[in-house]
């Protein structure tokens, strides 16, 4: 069974076109079943449990999510 692993790449900040809005499209357009994203424990418990980490990626999964 084929299987296929996306890639995506981005900024830790806004800049030019990298925008969070723009993340939030492509992985709508995806529709990935799993995302992974490079955090430590600390980082992931303020990403989505406070939500107090606002990075480019955080913000456009938790609004995908």
């Amino acid at each position: 069974m084929p299987t296929n692993l996306t890639l995506i790449f981005s900024r830790h900040q806004e800049g030019g076109i990298c925008t969070g809005n723009a993340l939030l499209k492509i992985i709508a357009y995806i529709k990935p079943d799993v995302i992974f994203e490079e955090l430590s424990e600390k980082l992931h418990e303020e990403a989505y449990i406070a939500q107090t980490l606002n990075n480019l990626e955080s913000a456009a999964i938790r609004t995908y999510v």
